[in-house]
């Protein structure tokens, strides 16, 4: 009868040994791919080749990007979390700045809505006349959007503008032989953009 066992030393199990786990680790680290998820409750750090401009890309099926972190500044003016669409750099959030880009656009560093109490009194026949309602928050740098919740006839809207803790709106009372509309106060909704 056949021997199926051969008898080997402890050298030579301790060699094979140390064979197999050099090429399992081999292996291990040539992986690109996980094919599974990860769940952890602590940090999970990648680190990009030096040749690599996303630390971390996370793909659809069809291997396009959903969302890309980048911190090489190679695409963006400071560190940026990137959610590509067509454009790879659109919309793009910046991460260690408190503005936000979205498309090639102006970066927002805040956005605010409200409402104010606009009370113009009388306006008189083909003026215009300025009304001031607070809005707390706004400054003079932000760009100022209002909406009338309330129209009268001949009294049409022209302009806003903001200064601190204020937005004054204006309005222009077309009819040249009504005479003066006094409208009662009103909410204007307001975005300010910043």
């Amino acid at each position: 009868m056949k021997q199926f066992f051969s008898t080997k030393t402890p050298l030579q199990i301790a060699v094979t040994s140390v064979v197999a786990i050099l090429l399992t680790a081999g292996v291990v680290v040539a992986a690109t791919t996980l094919g599974t998820n990860i769940s952890t409750t602590g940090t999970l750090t990648v680190t990009p080749a030096s040749n690599s401009t996303t630390v971390l890309a996370v793909k659809n099926a069809a291997s396009k990007p959903i969302l890309e972190v980048d911190t090489t500044n190679s695409r963006a003016s400071t560190t940026a979390i990137l959610v590509p669409q067509a454009n790879v750099n659109t919309p793009r959030f910046n991460a260690s700045s408190t503005a936000v880009s979205i498309g090639d656009g102006s970066p927002v560093a805040g956005l605010r809505f409200g409402t104010c109490v606009v009370d113009f009194g009388s306006v008189a026949a083909s003026s215009t006349l300025s009304a001031n309602c607070t809005a707390t928050g706004v400054t003079t740098n932000d760009m100022i959007f209002v909406t009338p919740t309330a129209t009268t006839s001949r009294l049409i809207f022209t302009s806003a503008s903001s200064t601190t803790g204020a937005i004054q709106v204006s309005v222009y009372n077309t009819g040249a032989t009504g005479g003066a509309i006094d409208p009662d106060a009103s909410t204007w909704s307001w975005m300010a953009i910043r």
